[in-house]
């Protein structure tokens, strides 16, 4: 095999339509830090045409014996896993350079679409999470039961499974991504540190003290998935990595119906049964989790999550599909060594538009092919609430003296006592509530106010807003936040990743 030159410099983009081995590169539609990942087309003969997601190895990786060798391993082992609710690994190609070719599921992630919803002030229905999370489920208990032509069980483990790893389609079906390139990624991470790297939000508690891989970390990893997305939080994602890992082994746990009531006890207790820390108390197989959640799925389920896809994530999936429809016509058959082919190229006006579609598709076209970018992603900024103060009329606040300048008079009188009004206050989108460094809940909430109070609002991906309450405030107040400076950031992949 031919290896790149391996470098630490971030390496170009490769022109529209590099050839690797059958296929041509179409668009650049993401990077982190395992592989450049590309749109790719490969076009055969009679107007044959298929769109693929080519992983481009980074070169400092495919320099590496040791990384190939598992990638490749890995890759073969979950080239095996034939099931609805997998992305398939299609094959490994080393020509010009290491790449994976992997299929192309057009649809958003679960991470994608929990962050459009939250947006929208909208929770994903009970019977819809139940069903994603029973359909990968599914998926997973095939590829941990898949043995060899002896019988042997091959033991494969994902070991990333997390919102951006699952993705919705816009049939409602739903596919893990990332098969084989996870625990690729994870093995050279302990071969080369001794260190598990990775989303560690999602970790299971003895895969950080570095115990033998086996299928109850994805169990204790899809347990997390299903919990975040009953309750519209985090789980264990912290502002660090080391208060993560301290959180995922020593953090409080809260049933969902804590946060979400909807959330039925039986429910509660298949969560909380995946969340187990002791592996020998958990869920012991994801057949199980499945049976556990299926009472909750109806038959609209796959529908509604159709349905909500194309609400909240339009833009992004006419995105997509713009960008595959090019992938289809932008070349003539491969040429097979020694024949030639006439390019078919397209107009200026056309690739003009395509221009269009690449700029709309950077931040968000790499979620929707399985990458990386969400783990990768930076704490949201902290930004001064001043700069987003929000004075609800009529915020009167009184100007009364204080205790070293009341008069004998003042001591002697006891004031009547103050009127309790009952405030609701509502966000768009909803918002935990805080009032100093004390969390009261999240919106919609209703406050006792009995003299002037001060709350501000916070979520993740926009700025605080500060709320001055008096009895004279209006019995409703609804505020409306404002998103942080640079619109869908780095800083949006942080909720969910």
């Amino acid at each position: 095999m031919t290896s790149a030159r391996a470098t630490s410099e971030p390496i170009g983009a490769l022109p529209e339509g590099t050839r690797f081995g059958r296929y041509r590169t179409v668009a650049r539609i993401g990077g982190g830090g395992m592989a450049e990942v590309y749109l790719a087309s490969l076009v055969g003969e009679l107007g044959f045409a298929q769109s693929f997601v080519l992983k481009r190895i980074l070169p400092e990786l495919a320099g590496d014996e040791r990384f190939v060798a598992m990638l490749a391993d890995e890759a073969r082992l979950a080239a095996h896993v034939r099931h609805r609710s997998v992305a398939q690994v299609i094959e490994l190609v080393s020509t010009p350079e290491l790449a994976i070719v992997m299929e192309l599921v057009e649809g958003e992630t679960l991470a994608g679409l929990l962050r459009a919803t939250a947006a929208s002030g909208v929770r994903l229905p009970v019977h819809v999470i139940a069903y994603v999370v029973a359909e990968i489920a599914a998926g997973l208990h095939a590829a941990h039961t898949i043995v060899d032509g002896s019988g042997a069980p091959l033991n494969l483990v994902h070991r990333d499974v997390s919102p951006s790893n699952v993705m919705i389609t816009l049939d409602g079906s739903v596919k893990l991504l990332d098969f084989g390139v996870a625990a690729a990624e994870g093995r050279l991470a302990r071969t080369r540190t001794g260190e598990l790297k990775g989303k560690l939000a999602y970790t299971a508690p003895e895969a950080l003290d570095g115990g033998r891989p086996d299928a109850r970390w994805d169990v204790f990893s899809l347990g997390c998935v299903l919990w975040e997305a009953l309750t519209g939080e985090r789980l264990f994602k912290r502002e660090s990595e080391a208060a993560t890992i301290r959180a995922v082994l020593d953090g409080e746990i809260a049933a969902p119906s804590v946060l979400a009531p909807d959330v039925t006890p039986a429910l509660d207790r298949a969560c909380l049964a995946a969340l187990a820390r002791d592996p020998a108390a958990r869920t012991s197989s994801m057949a199980e989790l499945r049976a556990q959640l299926l009472p909750f799925v109806t038959s609209s389920s796959a529908d509604d999550a159709a349905a909500l896809l194309r609400a909240h994530c339009r833009a992004r999936l006419d995105a997509m599909a713009a960008l595959r429809r090019g992938a289809d016509t932008s070349f003539a058959p491969i040429a097979a060594e020694g024949e030639s082919r006439v390019r078919i190229t397209q107009s200026g006006r056309a690739r003009s538009n395509r221009g269009w579609w690449l700029a709309a598709l950077a931040v968000v076209a790499f979620a929707a092919v399985g990458g990386v970018l969400a783990a990768r992603a930076t704490p949201a900024a902290v930004v001064p609430v001043a700069s987003t103060t929000m004075a609800v009329p009529p915020p009167i606040v009184s100007a009364s003296p204080s205790p070293e300048r009341a008069s004998p008079s003042d001591e002697r009188e006891s004031p009547p006592p103050a009127p309790v009004r009952a405030i609701r206050v509502s966000s768009t989108p909803r918002a935990e509530v805080r009032e100093g460094d004390v969390v009261l809940g999240r919106t919609p909430l209703s406050l006792d106010v009995a003299t002037p109070r001060e709350i501000t609002l916070h979520q993740p991906r926009f700025r605080p807003a500060r709320v001055r309450l008096s009895p004279s405030s209006p019995e409703s107040v609804e505020v409306t936040l404002s998103r942080a400076r640079g619109g869908q950031s780095r800083d949006d992949y942080d909720l969910w990743d």
